[in-house]
């Protein structure tokens, strides 16, 4: 189980990346992508641990 968590946590951050690089402009919008991603990696390793 755990190595599936890490596996997805690896796979969300690389989206989370590609989607900031994507985005011409560097500003607040890219910074919340990235932090709505990590939210949403963490939820899911929460579920994945209970």
């Amino acid at each position: 189980m755990a190595c599936w968590t890490a596996i997805g946590w690896l796979y969300y951050t690389w989206q989370a990346v590609r989607a900031v690089r994507a985005e011409p402009r560097h500003d607040e919008l890219g910074g919340i992508q990235v932090t709505q991603a990590i939210a949403e990696v963490k939820q899911a390793i929460m579920r994945g641990k209970a």
